[in-house]
């Protein structure tokens, strides 16, 4: 079970990094950020800074409505690990020469997924478990030592979908490489495998969060640093659902039409609603000190699949093989080896 420690927050400002900035969950995270905490620092990052994107469009004009904020748009591709190295590398050195504060939250929005075929990144792995899981994986783990250690805060998005008794949820096969490297889809199968894919992405996430916050535990220098994974709720205004089946989407805009009604007894929910969460799980003084899996700001058991130990030392394991993390990457003792 999730859990809630209410601890002092000793340092009321810092940065906070956000991934996936520019898309709609992510503008409306930003956007309860600035007006609920300006005192915060901002690194929002986005795959395409320039001004042929329109989401980062959208993101610049949202920013002009805060012209005191101390906000940046930066350039993060999930989708190659060596950009993922360069970008956490960098900001680390700007916490370390005092250019920018210690980071006081790590918000991993971003997410990809295809429920129309299966993409690859520029690493040639599956597209969705990269820039979902693997590369903020990496990205976390390499900027441990630039947070507060005393109240650094990591969050990671889950989904339903991470439990496996869902439709569509999650199963790793016994072969840990077909997560990363999957078969191509049979003609037909196309949505199912890719939910499924996603989903996977997820558990990944719940995992990781789970197996971080106990190596933080044992570390005295780290142990002020907690995790948890949240699940956002469903947003079917998203721009997610800008490339599924006809049909699906036909269903989305549906429920979108009558979200002020589902809201109220499904999983439905608005973005704003959904950033409102967020950002206090972030930054907000009430989840100071929180650990675990949450559904918004409330801490609910995450999935039988996600408690496995086992699993979870395999899969942290086959990410460090993956992204090919070494020890002197991460200040947190990961202990290298065979998964």
């Amino acid at each position: 079970m999730a859990e809630i420690t209410k601890v002092k927050e000793t340092t009321p400002q810092g940065t906070v990094l956000l991934t996936g900035a520019n898309g709609s969950l992510g503008l409306s995270l930003v956007q309860q950020l600035l007006e609920q905490y300006p005192s915060y620092s901002a690194i929002l990052t986005v795959r395409d800074i320039s001004d042929r994107d329109p989401n980062t469009e959208a993101l610049r004009k949202l920013l002009s409505r805060f012209p005191a904020a101390k906000a940046t748009i930066e350039v993060l591709d999930l989708a190659s690990l060596s950009n993922v190295r360069a970008f956490a590398e960098d900001v680390a050195s700007r916490v370390s020469t005092g250019k920018i504060p210690p980071i006081a939250a790590i918000v991993c929005n971003a997410f990809s997924w295809s429920l129309v075929g299966m993409k690859h990144s520029s690493d040639d792995y599956e597209l969705g478990f990269q820039v979902s899981h693997l590369s903020h994986f990496v990205l976390v783990l390499k900027l441990l030592d630039a947070m507060n250690k005393s109240t650094g805060r990591i969050v990671l998005l889950g989904s339903v979908k991470h439990d496996g008794a869902e439709r569509f949820g999650a199963k790793f096969p016994d072969d840990l490489e077909k997560v990363i490297k999957p078969p191509s889809d049979k003609p037909g199968e196309e949505f199912a495998q890719g939910f499924q894919r996603y989903a996977n992405s997820k558990l990944a996430n719940v995992m990781f969060m789970l197996t971080l916050n106990k190596r933080l535990a044992k570390d005295p220098s780290l142990q002020g640093i907690t995790a948890v994974a949240v699940n956002p709720g469903d947003m079917p205004t998203s721009r997610a659902f800008q490339h599924v089946p006809f049909a699906f989407g036909m269903v989305l805009k549906i429920a979108a039409f009558l979200l002020p009604l589902f809201q109220y007894f499904t999983s439905l929910t608005s973005t704003k609603s959904a950033a409102i969460n967020l950002v206090a799980m972030s930054v907000g003084p009430e989840a100071s000190g929180s650990r675990g899996y949450f559904e918004g700001q409330k801490p609910v058991q995450s999935s039988k699949d996600s408690q496995d130990e086992g699993w979870r030392e395999r899969v942290w394991k086959v990410c460090e093989k993956w992204s090919g993390l070494k020890q002197s990457e991460t200040v947190l003792n990961i202990g290298e080896g065979e998964y």
